[in-house]
């Protein structure tokens, strides 16, 4: 009898569904300078540089069927279609298929299955050109790409790796004694340059007793203002990184620079490493941007709810022809629009510039449904006749709307944004997680197990109940149909 309770019992565990995460987000290049999808096309000639972006998933589970899942950033979401992926492989998903667009720094990655459930999600800060972002155990690691293959995980500490590739060195060393204190050297550097010129500076960074582990490259004026983007390293703890960076430094085409010394400057680890660097002009490479449409972006940085506000967009069409233009903007956070009421292009203007002339256009919105104060984004799409959007994905403060008690009114709080003060600490945390809520599907469907469990537990114990029921028992009920009972002894 024992032995059918036993069985009986493995029956019902057996019944009740088990749910496991097998598919992961495992490899992103968000940032490429090569021609990873093989297409012939690369840089701003393939899908103005997202073409060749991609996404790698891995399956540490048995073979399943993709179909109907889904893979999206902050904006969008592309459905996957008659996928089925294999135990223990990987696939990866190119931009120019999934027509998503990775931002360079603070983007998030989300993957859902058929049923709209959140299988897993990555989030990061910064990236670098031709450098990959892969899971290593439990953390991410910037590595040389791997697509379709084990990822390219940082060499312990106490062992050498060197891997060479067309856009960069990087070599971890193990160190003959351990050292606290971490250094940085610039090992080369051109002692001149030209605006809108691109220079490999190679650099090496020691990383001692400090948890900090992101190291910049730059160049900046003694006014502090940037000539190029901030590259950013990691190094492990007690290890020695080499690496090779490519600097590209801002035209000076409209003269807003002063040629003339510049600082040259590698930070982090709770140190840094300059080099003065001579930056002069070069009128030759000027001579194809003087026929370019330029974009001038003007918005407010912090936005009341319920309150409609302009975005002023300046357009100089400097080609030889008329152009015409569509205009339009939208406030969202991720993949949420809070000024919308049907779509995105509800602001939409459309503008005919004739010929080495200049207008602009002014776009009104107005926040609605948001409660919640904090930062959000504001997207400005600029459509030249036949060709891709030019976006601009700009940080925006929202202030909190509160009502007074006293009065009956509508009061928005005096927040001082955080964006400004988070930008210093998000560069020097390195790569991030983000929090995402979850689901109503999946609050229902945990639902559904417990009850499930729950009926087969009360099943069970009225089993057990009725076998253990003395022979010698006797029931009866009084008048009040209460049940007593009377045992022998």
């Amino acid at each position: 009898m024992e032995m059918k309770k036993l069985y009986l019992l493995l029956l019902l565990i057996s019944l009740i569904p088990i749910v496991s995460a097998s598919i992961l987000i495992n490899e992103v290049l968000p940032n490429p300078a090569s021609d990873w999808n093989l297409n012939g096309k690369n840089g701003t000639n393939d899908m103005n540089g997202h073409g060749d972006e991609w996404i790698e998933l891995y399956n540490n589970g048995n073979a399943i069927s993709l179909d109907n899942w889904s893979i999206g950033d902050k904006v969008k979401n592309y459905t996957l279609k008659n996928i089925t992926i294999c135990q223990d492989c990987f696939i990866v998903l190119y931009g120019n298929n999934t027509s998503l667009q990775l931002n360079n720094n603070n983007e998030s990655i989300f993957l859902y299955d058929e049923n709209g459930i959140l299988k897993d999600n990555y989030s990061y800060s910064t990236s670098s050109k031709d450098v990959s972002l892969c899971k290593c155990q439990e953390d991410w690691k910037t590595c040389n790409p791997t697509p379709k293959s084990q990822n390219n995980c940082p060499t312990p500490t106490n062992q050498t790796n060197s891997t060479i590739t067309e856009q960069q060195t990087i070599q971890v060393e193990s160190q003959p004694q351990t050292e606290n204190e971490s250094h940085l050297e610039i090992v080369s550097a051109p002692d001149s340059a030209f605006f809108g010129e691109t220079i490999d500076v190679k650099i090496s960074a020691y990383r001692g007793d400090t948890q900090k582990y992101a190291v910049y490259t730059l160049i900046q004026g003694d006014d502090e203002r940037l000539l190029t983007d901030e590259i950013s390293r990691h190094v492990e703890k007690y290890s020695n990184l080499v690496s090779t960076i490519s600097l590209k430094i801002n035209n000076n085409c409209d003269r807003r620079f002063d040629i003339g010394s510049y600082n040259l400057i590698v930070r982090g680890l709770n140190t840094n490493a300059s080099k003065k660097i001579e930056i002069k002009q070069d009128p030759s490479l000027c001579e194809e941007k003087i026929n370019e449409i330029l974009y001038d972006v003007i918005f407010p940085k912090i936005i009341e709810p319920d309150k409609e506000f302009t975005v002023e967009v300046n357009i100089d069409n400097n080609e030889d022809r008329d152009r015409d233009f569509e205009v339009w903007s939208y406030i969202y956070k991720g993949s949420v629009c809070y000024s919308c009421e049907n779509d995105r292009e509800e602001n939409k203007q459309d503008i005919s510039i004739d010929a080495k002339e200049s207008d602009r256009v002014v776009l009104k919105d107005k926040i609605k449904n948001i409660n919640i104060a904090g930062d959000y984004k504001l997207k400005v799409k600029i459509k030249k006749e036949a060709e891709d959007p030019k976006e601009y994905t700009l940080d925006v403060y929202v202030k909190n709307l509160s009502i007074n008690l006293n009065t009956g009114t509508e009061q928005t709080e005096n927040i001082v944004p955080e964006t400004e003060t988070n930008q210093t600490q998000e560069k020097s945390s390195g790569i991030t997680g983000k929090v995402v809520y979850q689901s109503n599907k999946i609050v229902n469907k945990t639902t559904i197990i417990l009850v499930i469990i729950a009926i087969f537990l009360l099943l069970y114990l009225l089993i057990v109940r009725k076998e253990k029921k003395p022979v010698n028992e006797e029931i009866f009920e009084d008048l009040d149909g209460v049940e007593f009972k009377n045992q022998e002894s």
